[in-house]
């Protein structure tokens, strides 16, 4: 689906008011995970993430339809990609999100030769609104770029049919490709290639028919299909006598060929017209075609032609002659192997003058001899020496009365000594004549490493059994399931008593949950405590529990089920249900959201919002705060009042006394307390006897400010936010 955005809405009106020209600049692609293409627009959204964002290209071509529409179009080439798309948009040039589209996931391919096949695309998207062509400014009509490339395609695939026909005829059938054959109590098509009128049949895996009674003729019904963006070669069969070619109510040819008459399973007659025993690539067979072709050159072509009487006059045994117009014969060449071996032969001792003096010459590019530093003979032997100091060449030596070895008694066995810098940087092995222990070390910047010994079957003990749990031993294959399918506990065992580390097969019995009878079960043990894990074979669900020892023995927990996709969903943590206002810190909802602004909204896209707000309208709470419904508690005086009734703003109501005094001729406010102060203060009033003279307020004042806070409202103390509601 497709629309316009609010905010593209607006930038039109404010463009048409400017008598701006509005410029869309970009086309871009983004692929939006579980976005639903049968989704409307959330035209209040706007571009996706960068991360989803995977291409965006300037607009090809932009034109007019009429003065109310304008189309702009994307053309990409097969030298783009590759990358998938299921959203589509057009951007401004103030990088306004003009316009969106929801569709299919859809593939784009880059063509890389010999390795996949990329593919065009074109995408239009028109946008529809008064006075679209003025705004705009576009001139140019679409038609004269939105061409339609069916005839030129089908024009191209005519030619090749009929290119093929002239190669293949009517029909021809590669080998018993497309026969009709009975096996296994049905009728079968065998799989293969064939070309009917030019079309190319490919079959790989054949397939089973349904026939009418017998008997009856099988023909195949064969046409080319076109999709969306190729054309395929469709099989078809049909049944009957005398079929012939028809063009359907589309326009589409469809040729129909015999194949077979059948009168029962065993009596089936092949009708296809042209068989060829044609077995791999066309050009290859006819180049591999056998039997006598009397019109061929070499047929007809006689010793004369190419000269063979002359061959006697133009052959040599002379290993001497250097002539370009004589043959040597076999003589001549076995002339110059015996000249040459017995120059081979004449070398003689020469040949040490480019071997090893002796088998401890470690002249740079000498040949060795057979047993050189103890290489394909017995190995070096050495006595008396600091093993350390073996270090210069690679070798291999037998020590005697060694010093420097393991342990740092003089030492016997043999070394193996690798050198890749003398003094400075070589590796040694040592196998002990007496302990039988390998050991090897590390010569760096000309200081050696400490021995270090190798396992072996002297200090790496397996296991005697899979159930052997001495500290130390090297696990057995199966030992304690692991390895194989995991120990089976006999029907009966009570999950309390498994205590063991390992992987067990559980069989019905006690402390096994509901369902997890024949299910693999896990036990890891730390100490004192224990940990067993359960995953139901016929369910996938988690069971764990732990265990800790005491006296009396283990103590286990409760099983509990771990949430998984079968029982959980993520999506239900902290989700807001549609239509609960909660305040939003920017003026931008996030997606799925818009805000509360007592506007309509479609309750054929909202059933969820529906089901809130039967009226199908928001509630407007731009500037409102929300208090809790009163239900009968009395706080509210307006308790009886509906969810969602408004209720205008009040002010508390302020006390205060005014205390009067009489002075015979002016009545004077003796006391102002509260919202009340006192405006002229009379001093002295004497009035006539017999009273007393008094002082008091002539006039007072009404000031809330005196003992509460005043605005232009009432109002609690408050920080603004948008409230805003989930729409779906």
């Amino acid at each position: 689906m497709a629309a316009i955005t609010i905010a593209g809405e607006n930038l039109i009106a404010e463009k048409q008011a400017a008598q701006e020209v509005l410029v869309v600049s970009k086309f871009l692609y983004a692929l939006v995970p579980g976005q639903d293409p049968a989704t409307p627009v959330d035209r209040y959204a706007g571009k996706p993430p960068p991360e989803q964002m995977m291409y965006e290209t300037d607009i090809t071509k932009g034109g007019y339809v009429d003065p109310n529409q304008v189309v702009y179009s994307s053309m990409i080439g097969s030298n783009v990609g590759d990358w998938d798309f299921n959203w589509l948009g057009l951007e401004t040039a103030e990088g306004v999100l003009l316009a969106a589209a929801y569709t299919p996931v859809q593939q784009k391919r880059k063509n890389i030769p010999n390795q996949q096949i990329g593919n065009n695309i074109t995408r239009n998207m028109m946008l529809v609104f008064d006075g679209a062509q003025s705004v705009t400014e576009l001139t140019i009509n679409a038609d004269t770029w939105q061409a339609d490339f069916t005839v030129r395609m089908a024009g191209m695939d005519e030619r090749e049919r009929l290119s093929n026909r002239d190669m293949f005829g009517r029909a021809c059938f590669f080998g018993d490709s497309l026969a009709l054959v009975y096996q296994n109590e049905q009728f079968t098509i065998q799989p293969g290639i064939a070309y009917v009128e030019g079309l190319a049949v490919h079959q790989p895996a054949g397939g089973f028919i349904t026939p009418p009674a017998f008997p009856f003729t099988l023909w195949y019904d064969i046409s080319l299909k076109g999709e969306l963006s190729d054309v395929n070669v469709v099989l078809a069969t049909s049944y009957g006598d005398d079929l012939v070619d028809f063009a359907d109510t589309n326009g589409v040819w469809h040729y129909l060929v015999p194949v077979a008459t059948v009168l029962s399973s065993t009596e089936i007659t092949d009708l296809r017209s042209t068989v060829e025993p044609i077995t791999g690539a066309l050009i290859q067979h006819l180049a591999a075609r056998s039997g006598d072709y009397p019109d061929l050159r070499a047929r007809a072509t006689t010793k004369d032609d190419v000269d063979l009487g002359n061959l006697p006059n133009e052959k040599s045994d002379d290993p001497e002659s250097n002539s370009s117009e004589i043959l040597a014969t076999t003589a001549a060449l076995h002339a110059v192997k015996v000249g040459i071996d017995t120059e081979l032969d004449a070398l003689g001792s020469a040949a040490y003058l480019d071997a090893q003096i002796d088998l401890h010459d470690v002249t740079t590019d000498a040949l060795m001899k057979v047993g050189a530093f103890g290489w394909g003979g017995a190995a070096y032997a050495v006595s008396d020496v600091d093993i350390g100091g073996l270090n210069a060449v690679t070798a291999l030596y037998f020590v005697s009365n060694g010093t420097g070895g393991p342990g740092g008694a003089p030492y016997e066995g043999w070394v193996r000594v690798s050198a890749i810098t003398p003094g400075q940087y070589a590796f040694q092995e040592i196998y002990g004549n007496a302990d039988h222990t390998l050991y090897r070390r590390a010569l760096t910047a000309g200081v050696w490493g400490e021995w270090e010994s190798t396992w072996d079957s002297t200090d790496l003990v397996k296991q005697t059994s899979p159930q052997d749990d001495t500290p130390g031993h090297v696990l057995l294959t199966g030992a304690h399931g692991w390895g194989h399918g995991g120990i089976v506990l006999p029907d009966g065992t009570d999950l309390n008593t498994i205590t063991t580390v390992g992987i067990y097969r559980v069989n019905p019995g006690p402390n096994v949950p509901e369902g997890c009878q024949f299910s693999p079960m896990l036990v890891a043990v730390s100490q004192d405590t224990l940990w067993q894990q359960i995953i139901g074979y016929n369910t996938g669900t988690t069971y764990s529990r732990g265990g800790v020892q005491t006296p009396e023995g283990f103590v286990f927990s409760e099983w509990v089920t771990g949430w998984d996709t079968s029982n959980f969903d993520p999506a239900s943590i902290f989700a807001v249900p549609v239509g609960v206002p909660f305040p939003w810190p920017t003026a931008t909802p996030p997606e799925k959201c818009v805000l509360m602004a007592g506007q309509p909204f479609n309750v054929e896209w909202y059933p969820a919002l529906l089901a809130v707000y039967p009226s199908g309208i928001l509630p407007d709470l731009r500037g409102e705060s929300i208090r809790g419904l009163d239900g009968g508690r009395g706080v509210d005086p307006d308790w009886g009042r509906p969810v969602l009734s408004a209720q205008l703003d009040t002010l508390q109501n302020m006390t205060g006394e005014l205390v009067l005094q009489d002075d015979d001729s002016t009545l004077l406010v003796n006391t102002a307390t509260g919202a009340f102060m006192g405006g002229n203060y009379s001093t002295a009033i004497t009035p006539a006897a017999p009273q007393v003279t008094t002082t008091g307020y002539r006039s007072v004042v009404f000031n809330p400010s005196a003992v509460v806070r005043v605005s232009t409202e009432t109002r609690m103390r408050n920080v603004a936010y948008n409230y805003i509601c989930r729409m779906y």
